[in-house]
């Protein structure tokens, strides 16, 4: 039977099986499958590079594709110059895997050396599922060291053209003009993700050479220098610290000029120390991105916040970010909210550490949870987020208790319990299974439960994943994942299996803890759930 001899409900089903990259060849074959494979294209990718701003153009240009958008992702990454690095001093390569020597920045030869070292000390690996294989051929077909710098020389000027002209702004407001189901924004600094796995394939990232190395640009500044110190946080009215966020400043400047249709905002930092430089809530004062985020939640129908806040060396200064009010003030504007998440780059000071060795016992540190969000106005809420947060159980217990019932997931990751809080992790899931009443609600009612920790040693984009077995105590009986002894009580059962290692920028890596028997045991898992989940189990 012919291809288009299948009854249209079946050839619909096939078509749904496929990507867009194969529904883009199969639309070649020939004129009917050209009109009946259509692409699934519900967003748009913009940044400063002129190939996304040509591909966002030519689909706003589509008089049924447009109709089709309903998020627009903004990637707020730039490839810094060496001018930009502040270093010019070049040296010539005679790197013996490439055939044609040149000259290259040091710091460039640094960086690129130093990643495809770490991919080569991983390609043992690399043996075991297509993923691995893919990830092979890649790293067998790189550029050289002069190819790669040459390239990306390319990518940074062309980004220099654009932020001088103004392009990604002209897109945007094109954007929002064009797609008429626009609802959502989404804004991240990592989109170029680890070497070889970005966490967005953008127009610009798909176009780079096959086994592209090059230094992964993130253009915001993180919690902790490169050095692994607290990064220093400018006050907000530091013209030169505010050009590091141009993505957000351009979407919130155009969203408070132009009309729109924007309900959600979020900011993407994919569980890194990264974020929106908290100094941007210490005052009103010179602080025009504040008014423009005021104004984007007082939106008509706006429902969904997700910020994450660089911190750096806040810890020092006390959290004007969170004494200031201004956090609170800003949630309290947007009346629809019905998710609201906040994570941030924390890094926990020495004195919520060791509090009998300090004056004030690290009190300082602690903002109970209604200081920061406005409860009592948000009365629709069906999601609530906290990560990487200085918390006590009884203040968390008795936020979550007064939640309003339209609730229906919660996560609770990263955080640090202070140590006169009676109570860490082990503590608080007892008192979410005993003094909540979510257990006796229908279970489509129950607030779903996720719950990450940083990996054992700590890395960037890697966590324990105790989501399923948190799930399975506080609702069907099973087992405390948290070790019961004094101040062990944040550290789960590794020994027994406990938890899923996520790398969370390479999904197809994720390797549970425990066998599958044990976890079936819990009597919650469906067979084939492991499965729908894309969860590989071990032996």
């Amino acid at each position: 039977m012919l291809l288009l001899d299948l009854p249209p409900e079946i050839l619909e089903g096939a078509l749904f099986l496929l990507s867009n990259a194969d529904i883009k060849n199969l639309r070649l074959a020939c004129t009917h499958l050209g009109q009946v494979a259509r692409l699934r294209l519900n967003r748009v990718f913009l940044s400063l590079n002129p190939l996304d701003i040509q591909v966002l153009r030519n689909v706003a240009g589509h008089e049924t594709y447009r109709h089709h958008i309903t998020e627009l992702i903004y990637d707020d990454t730039r490839f810094p110059t060496t001018r930009e690095l502040d270093e010019d001093v070049y040296e010539t390569s005679s790197d013996s895997d490439n055939r044609a020597d040149g000259q290259v920045p040091t710091w460039y030869k640094r960086k690129y050396q130093e990643i495809r070292e770490e991919l080569a000390d991983h390609k043992g690996e690399w043996v075991e599922r297509p993923h691995h294989i893919l990830r092979k051929k890649q790293y067998e077909s790189r550029p050289s060291l002069r190819q790669s710098y040459h390239r990306y020389q390319k990518v940074a000027s062309d980004q220099g053209k654009v932020r001088a002209a103004g392009g990604d702004v002209k897109a945007f407001e094109h954007a929002l003009e064009c797609f008429p189901n626009l609802r959502k924004i989404t804004l991240t600094p990592v989109a170029h993700g680890v070497p070889f796995r970005p966490l967005y394939e953008t127009p610009m990232i798909r176009n780079l050479p096959y086994g592209f190395i090059y230094p992964v640009p993130c253009s915001w500044p993180g919690s902790e220098s490169e050095s692994g110190h607290d990064r220093i946080m400018p006050p907000w009215d530091d013209e030169r610290e505010k050009r590091k966020w141009r993505g957000l400043r351009v979407v919130l400047r155009t969203l408070t000029e132009r009309p729109h249709g924007i309900t959600e905002f979020v900011i993407d930092v994919n569980q890194l120390r990264n974020g929106v430089s908290c100094s941007m809530f210490d005052t009103v004062s010179h602080n025009q991105e504040y008014e423009d985020l005021v104004s984007v939640l007082q939106s008509p129908g706006f429902s969904r916040l997700d910020l994450a806040l660089s911190t750096g060396d806040q810890r020092n200064s006390l959290w004007p970010c969170y004494r200031s009010g201004l956090l609170r003030q800003a949630l309290g504007e947007a009346k629809d909210l019905r998710h609201v998440s906040l994570a941030t780059g924390l890094i926990v000071p020495a004195s919520a550490y060791s509090p009998d060795q300090y004056d004030g016992g690290g009190e300082e540190h602690f903002f109970p949870l209604r200081t920061i969000f406005p409860l009592d106005q948000l009365r629709q809420l069906r999601h609530f987020g906290l990560s990487r947060f200085i918390v006590k159980r009884n203040d968390i217990v008795n936020f979550l208790s007064t939640m309003p019932p339209t609730l229906r997931s919660i996560e609770l990751s990263f955080l640090f319990f202070m140590k006169s809080g009676e109570g860490q992790y082990r503590e608080l899931l007892h008192d979410m299974k005993d003094r909540l009443d979510w257990r006796e609600r229908p279970e489509s009612q129950r607030p779903s439960i996720t719950l990450y920790l940083d990996s054992e040693p700590p890395a960037d984009g890697h966590c324990i994943d105790i989501s399923v077995e948190t799930e399975a105590f506080v609702y069907h009986g099973g087992e405390n994942p948290f070790i019961d002894g004094p101040n062990l009580g944040d550290r789960v059962y590794r020994s027994q299996g406990v938890g899923i290692k996520r790398d969370m920028f390479n999904p197809d890596n994720d390797v549970p803890f425990a066998p599958r028997e044990r976890l079936m045991d819990m009597g919650i898992l469906e067979p084939d759930y492991f499965y729908r989940n894309g969860i590989q189990l071990r032996p």
